[in-house]
């Protein structure tokens, strides 16, 4: 009866260290792709419920390849915005002088204020 209480007690134990090498895995690839890190219900429950850490999820730093990828798309999109605007549709062109049109007569606006009040 003694050898199999400790029989269980082992393998209890052992079951609880692949769940957490498991979660720790698992952890350490949702956060190669920028993803908050999981908590099980152990860790929740381990903590004080007053803490911090315990209203926030803890957030990891991006990995050096994840900031380059990041800066990568940024610019990426900043260079496809500029040459849209640079080369932009015939309808957008219309679009653009009239809204450039209307900032000149609101500036030719405040001129004629600024010289009635002056």
């Amino acid at each position: 009866m003694i050898f199999k209480s400790r029989y269980v007690d082992m393998l209890e134990q052992e079951v609880e260290r692949l769940r957490a090498e498991n979660a720790a895995l698992v952890n350490s690839l949702l956060t190669r792709a920028g993803i908050a890190p999981v908590m099980r219900a152990s860790q929740a429950s381990a903590e004080p419920s007053d803490s911090v850490a315990a209203v926030l999820p803890h957030t990891r730093k991006r990995s050096w390849l994840q900031t380059i990828r990041s800066k990568e798309a940024r610019d990426r999109k900043k260079f496809h915005e500029e040459l849209r605007l640079k080369n932009p549709a015939p309808e957008q062109i219309e679009e653009r002088r009239r809204l450039l049109e209307e900032q000149e007569r609101k500036i030719d606006e405040r001129v004629v204020e600024a010289r009635d009040v002056g």
